[in-house]
């Protein structure tokens, strides 16, 4: 019986995303579309693609030789960090959540964003830079993993409680919020590696049972993290964290995250290419990187599978002008 009711589930699953799918004629539509700055430059005209912007001109309150030494102490300390206030300045932000409304209402996913210079550029900044040099090393670099994070007001959620990378070492997640992320539309919450056992967090990264003491523990644990729109958090890839659910109508909670890499570590497959973290990529790159996040976040995103078709094509595409640019 159990079965049965496991496969019924599995085939109104795959009904379900069947029907959300383009027609062949819009997928064709939209993949040209991708493939234009032009398109994507009239979708958002108060938003870049490829202008070389400078990163000098992104920072509202450039965070100080003290303030970076504070960052740090709390990145060793508890896992992770917070700008004390927005690094980034409003007007830029706003624009970006403009962005995100413009892109959903011509119906991409949010990810798309990534096509703007202004979604890379804002963890690119010479402050996170200094803070990113001292904690992963001069040589750190950036992977291609990229997310846009949308929470619906009141009946929304983040993703539940996980950790980015149980088994791959030395790697870090950014985290930009476009939007104010409040006690009530859903901000992140974090459990600080200095506040449980290194044993109780190794239970949790294997997935094992854990009691009932244990997760009181975790639960007494656990910080929320409010943040006003242009402030950036980051957490370490071993870091217990989450993004609340939304229990008033309020605003949506939008956000986005970059992940990066400690100097001299080797990447696994699917985190090539390398990116360097000092500059932005170019558009190709960002076309692979946008369909990259589509293959490896949909099963977490389910809004996401109807692109699938769309970064096929556009990484068989993209990737061929990259090799032909090598040679």
């Amino acid at each position: 019986m159990e079965t049965g009711k496991l496969e019924a589930g599995r085939v109104l699953f795959k009904a379900l995303l069947e029907k959300e799918q383009f027609s062949d004629e819009e997928a064709a539509i939209r993949f040209e579309n991708a493939c234009s700055p032009a398109y994507w430059r009239k979708l958002n005209p108060q938003l870049n693609v490829c202008q070389s912007l400078s990163f000098d001109d992104f920072e509202l309150n450039p965070s100080s030789t003290q303030d970076i030494k504070e960052m740090l102490g709390q990145l060793n300390r508890e896992g992770y960090f917070s700008t004390s206030s927005p690094l980034i300045k409003g007007e830029i932000a706003a624009k970006m959540l403009l962005g995100v409304d413009n892109l959903r209402k011509a119906g991409w996913h949010e990810v798309w964003a990534f096509v703007y210079d202004e979604f890379w550029q804002v963890t690119r900044t010479l402050s996170m830079q200094k803070l990113l040099s001292g904690h992963l090393g001069n040589k750190y670099m950036a992977l291609p993993h990229v997310v846009v994070h949308y929470v619906h007001p009141e009946t929304g959620a983040g993703w539940t409680p996980h950790v980015d990378f149980s088994d791959r070492e030395d790697r870090f997640t950014v985290w930009f919020s476009l939007s104010d992320a409040t006690l009530d539309n859903g901000c992140i919450y974090i459990v600080a590696k200095n506040r449980v056992s290194s044993a109780l967090l190794q239970k949790w990264l294997n997935m094992e049972d854990l009691k009932h003491r244990e997760v009181k523990v975790l639960l007494q644990s656990t910080k929320a993290l409010p943040v006003a729109a242009g402030s950036l958090l980051g957490w370490r890839g071993d870091v217990v964290h989450w993004g609340a659910i939304s229990t008033k109508k309020t605003h949506p909670r939008v956000s986005l995250s970059v992940v990066y890499i400690k100097e001299n570590t080797t990447p696994l497959p699917d985190e090539l290419p390398l990116l360097q973290p000092e500059c932005i990529p170019d558009f190709p790159m960002r076309m692979i990187s946008i369909a990259k996040a589509v293959k490896y976040y949909n099963i977490h995103v389910l809004s996401l599978n109807k692109f699938d078709g769309i970064a096929k094509q556009l990484m068989d595409t993209f990737k061929e002008q990259n090799m032909n640019q090598m040679q």
